[in-house]
């Protein structure tokens, strides 16, 4: 590689002067968000750091539910990308058109849109809960029947 860099070594506390966007391991391990892009995934994870910010700010609906403001132009920014693939990113994440790991609510007259983020682990709970629930009823089948053939 020619373009390479001579950088230097991490010594003592200079490793903790970093701060780090989340990403959250089940968007990478879990077959539910194997189809969407890397890309969308780490956006999610800049969206998860802004929702801290707008929790302190007090950005919360009627409905106590933390919004932030994210417009297509940061998208194109953080990424240094073009508007057709902030749009797409943004739609892989869409409850409309995506995967529904955010919801976007449009406030009209040129206002940027409110984006509320979703819960993945609530839904990652209910499979585990209907999981546990289906494997129950498969050992009392079992019992009722007298045979298992699991």
């Amino acid at each position: 590689m020619k373009d390479s860099f001579k950088f230097d070594y991490f010594y003592g506390s200079q490793a903790e002067q970093f701060s780090f966007f989340r990403l959250p391991k089940i968007l990478i391990r879990d077959e539910q968000f194997k189809k969407i892009s890397s890309d969308a995934k780490i956006l999610y994870g800049i969206m998860l750091d802004r929702m801290s910010l707008s929790r302190e700010n007090k950005w919360m609906d009627q409905n106590n539910r933390v919004y932030i403001i994210f417009t297509l132009k940061e998208v194109m920014k953080e990424f240094e990308c073009c508007q057709r693939k902030a749009g797409s990113l943004m739609a892989e994440l869409d409850s409309k058109s995506g995967i529904g790991l955010i919801e976007r609510k449009r406030q009209g007259l040129g206002r940027p849109d409110l984006i509320y983020l979703k819960n993945f682990i609530a839904v990652q709970e209910d499979i585990s809960q209907k999981e546990e629930k289906q494997e129950q009823g498969e050992v009392l089948h079992c019992r009722v029947a007298r045979k298992c053939h699991l």
